[in-house]
């Protein structure tokens, strides 16, 4: 179990097929009973019993709302190919958690132990981009200058994602006092969480970095009003401040970055039109909410929802040769399955995280709140790479977390 965990970990980062394989090692290991010597294959002794205790824990089932959704926009959609293929991708939704419902439970040992898995990963995968980065600095700086990212495997806004939860990880297995073997791996586990941290910056991914200082101000905000600890509060409070200007003055890439931003929206205030990445976004979000306007009780299908989008943006913005999904996922649901659609995605979002007061334990919560976040400047949960990062983190958190009130 704590090996596929650590494959789809890996393959967050670096191959969206070897994901589902680790995906689907799981699920294995929950209908099948495995022996090796003698060698047996059959059927779990407990399926039966797992898959209806499954359908009575609904912690572990109401995210499978999601694959619901796309099931019944499948019904009232023209493009068959397309709704399958949303339909596939759903899967994990369902496979995901029935599997670590039916598997045994996470100790606390091992769910740190992924943790401490997920920090020494990112650190190792950033020290390649790093060395590639230093390799074709001066292309890939005047590529910066254009809008263009520093390459990172796969996705650079998902990778940022990761990275924020492997600096939160971090900084839980300290506050936890975790080690491996000695208890003076905190120097190492500090050293990889301030490297991590650090080269956040020098990723400069506008996502990824909102999320990180957000969660900073969050925890100073804590301090000072619920824990009382002013001074701690206000001096955190004032290295928060001073991080991103002494990053603007000393890392070329985030100086480029943040004067590429600030240019681009300058640009479209004066409505001018510009080929930058916000100005896609803001169309997408645009035809997003007319078709959820003409359509405002059940959208478009969630099958026919790629070929409306084309059909308004061409009605919409002619002079556009690439139509883009909404780069929202709260508005790509409602646009799809419209607002009752919506309504059963919040809850089958929200569920596990306040059901038994799952928002106590920090890494679930900042699983949901990096998501959350996400979700207002991508539609994250439309593509396996997304779907597979977050409903492997759900169900190692919901395994954990429901060890402790069993």
């Amino acid at each position: 179990m704590l090996f596929f965990c650590a494959v789809g970990m890996t393959m967050i980062i670096y191959s969206p097929y070897i994901l589902s394989n680790a995906q689907i090692g799981l699920l294995v290991l929950a209908l099948f009973d495995v022996q090796l010597s003698p060698f047996k294959l059959g059927l779990h002794p407990k399926l039966k019993e797992n898959w209806f205790g499954f359908w009575r824990t609904p912690v572990f089932w109401v995210p499978s709302l999601m694959l619901f959704l796309v099931l019944v926009g499948f019904l009232y959609s023209t493009d068959i190919n397309y709704g399958f293929e949303r339909l596939v991708l759903k899967l994990p939704f369902l496979g995901l958690p029935f599997a670590f419902y039916c598997l045994p439970r996470l100790n606390k040992r091992a769910y740190m132990g992924l943790f401490y898995f997920l920090i020494v990963l990112l650190f190792i995968s950033n020290i390649g981009i790093g060395i590639h980065y230093l390799h074709h600095f001066d292309a890939i700086n005047e590529g910066l200058i254009y809008g263009r990212p520093i390459p990172t495997p796969r996705n650079h806004v998902r990778y940022s994602l990761l990275l924020n939860l492997a600096i939160v990880a971090g900084a839980i297995l300290l506050y936890s006092r975790y080690y491996f073997v000695k208890s003076s791996e905190k120097w190492l586990i500090l050293f990889i969480t301030l490297f991590n941290f650090g080269f956040l910056h020098v990723l400069a991914v506008r996502s990824g970095l909102l999320i990180l200082y957000i969660s900073l101000v969050l925890g100073v905000l804590s301090l000072i009003f619920l824990q009382k600890k002013f001074f701690l509060g206000l001096g955190l409070g004032a290295i928060i401040v001073l991080i991103p200007i002494i990053a603007y003055q000393t890392i070329p890439s985030f100086q480029t970055k943040i004067s590429y931003a600030t240019w681009e929206y300058k640009e479209l205030l004066s409505d001018r039109v510009v080929s930058g990445s916000d100005n896609g976004r803001i169309h997408s979000l645009q035809v997003g909410w007319a078709l959820f306007k003409a359509h405002p009780l059940i959208g478009v299908g969630a099958g026919d929802l790629r070929k409306e989008v084309h059909a308004k943006y061409t009605q919409m913005y002619p002079e556009k040769s690439q139509s883009l999904m909404p780069h929202n996922q709260f508005l790509s649901v409602a646009a799809g399955s419209g607002m009752l659609g919506l309504l059963i995605f919040i809850v089958a979002f929200f569920y596990p995280l306040l059901a038994n007061k799952n928002f106590k334990d920090p890494f679930f919560l900042m699983l949901f709140f990096t998501f959350f976040l996400s979700f207002m400047v991508e539609n994250t949960l439309e593509n396996s790479i997304g779907i597979g990062f977050f409903c492997l983190f759900l169900c190692m958190g919901l395994s954990f977390l429901t060890r402790l009130k069993d």
